[in-house]
């Protein structure tokens, strides 16, 4: 079988990110990133208190998916896969979104089980950081609505959970008016915590031997760490630490600017690291090494396996 040009949207609850890839077969397959577009949307900011997602995130949304039609159209993929996580599979008025985003990318909209989602990224992560032999391995994966963790042995998967709490809800629930401080950050910590507690036991009781992390939060706090000299990259206790000083004396959410921090990261950035803590205190994390796949590299091996049969 010759390589395929395969194309992944995923719709996260923080940003819509769209990527399109060579893969080509083999033991394991190679994923040769063509092309990539992404767009910072905040859909969960747009969760309202009754459940419904407002207007003008929906809105926002849209905007972005007329914008990927015209991006998939132009790449011309042999398949498609589009997904979407935590924010949509709450929204009770999803339905309506779904259905004309849709009709705007031109494929259809799949909201995935948070299950799914974790065991994808899981995937995804061992293609990016193979697994080693006899080492069972904890994958942690932050998005903005939800928490994603999956421990395993090579690419089988023991445990995959999925917890309601992630970086844009947090931050805007936990840190009224942007504020930060030493107590909102102790709140939202809790508040992550009390979401990890029925998943904690069961991570402990299975153990690791190594944690890896994905995704937004979690490479932004090993590039902030890498940047400042306290790590190469890697997160640990201290180095959160670390952080969680710099966010309270910067003591604003908006206009975070921290060496290593990407402008779009830092209005998220408080209740990020409030789950990254939470994770490390409640799943007994010691480090995390940061891994540059997660459910995007998961979905385009799912394609090619579907290909492949």
């Amino acid at each position: 079988m010759t390589a395929r040009l395969l194309a992944v949207v995923d719709l996260g609850s923080n940003s819509f990110h769209a990527q399109l890839a060579h893969v080509t077969p083999g033991a394991p397959p190679v994923i040769s990133v063509i092309d990539r577009a992404r767009a910072t949307v905040q859909l969960a900011a747009g969760l309202r208190r009754d459940g419904t997602l407002s207007d003008a995130a929906q809105r926002r949304g849209l905007r972005v998916l007329r914008h990927f039609g015209d991006v998939l159209r132009s790449w011309q993929p042999h398949a498609v896969r589009v997904v979407a996580t935590n924010t949509l599979r709450v929204a009770s008025n999803r339905a309506a979104f779904v259905q004309r985003g849709t009709t705007l990318i031109g494929h259809p909209i799949e909201v995935i089980p948070g299950i799914e989602e974790a065991h994808l990224i899981y995937r995804g992560v061992a293609y990016a950081v193979p697994p080693r032999p006899e080492r069972r391995r904890l994958v942690l994966d932050i998005g903005g609505g939800s928490t994603e963790c999956a421990v395993g042995d090579g690419h089988a998967v023991h445990l995959a959970e999925s917890r309601p709490v992630g970086c844009v809800t947090l931050t805007r629930q936990r840190f009224p008016r942007g504020l930060i401080t030493p107590g909102h950050l102790r709140t939202a910590i809790d508040v992550a915590s009390q979401a990890m507690a029925d998943v904690a036991p069961r991570v402990r009781a299975l153990g690791f031997d190594e944690a890896i992390g994905s995704s937004g939060t979690i490479q932004s706090a090993g590039a902030m760490l890498a940047a400042a000299g306290v790590t190469d990259g890697t997160v640990t206790s201290r180095g959160l630490s670390e952080l969680e000083g710099a966010l309270c004396r910067a003591g604003r959410v908006a206009g975070l600017a921290l060496p290593g921090l990407r402008p779009d990261r830092a209005n998220v950035l408080a209740g990020g690291l409030a789950v990254l803590r939470a994770a490390f205190d409640t799943l007994g994390i010691e480090e995390l090494r940061v891994s540059p796949g997660a459910l995007r590299e998961g979905v385009l091996l799912e394609l090619h396996a579907r290909a492949a049969r």
